[in-house]
């Protein structure tokens, strides 16, 4: 997989979209926990930064959303879900440029 901060050749947008399964299979959990505790590390340096989640609805569906930057790896982040009682919950995790603020990844997360 390409670094976070080269855009992907597979798009014309340079946007490299990964869909759960694509997660599944490139992500272990030793890397997943590794991701999880370098964050907590950033954030005990104040490296790192995030919001608490966010909730607003309509009558009939709910939007989560949780925001976080790294401010020494130059990425920022989001992961938003929508959840319904009709169509259960839909995971989308868009990944930024620190620098520029250009999308750099998509992921169905």
């Amino acid at each position: 997989m390409a670094s976070p901060s080269s855009p992907s050749a597979n798009d014309p947008q340079g946007v490299l979209l990964l869909t759960e399964e694509d997660v599944r299979r490139l992500l272990t959990m030793d890397m997943a926990l590794e991701a999880v505790e370098q964050g907590l590390r950033k954030l005990a340096l104040d490296e790192a930064m995030n919001t608490p989640r966010a909730r607003v609805q309509t009558d009939h569906a709910m939007l989560h959303i949780m925001s976080a930057a790294a401010k020494t790896l130059g990425i920022m982040g989001a992961k938003l879900y929508s959840t319904s009682r009709k169509s259960g919950a839909r995971f989308l995790l868009p990944l930024f440029d620190g620098k520029t603020g250009a999308l750099l990844r998509l992921l169905e997360a």
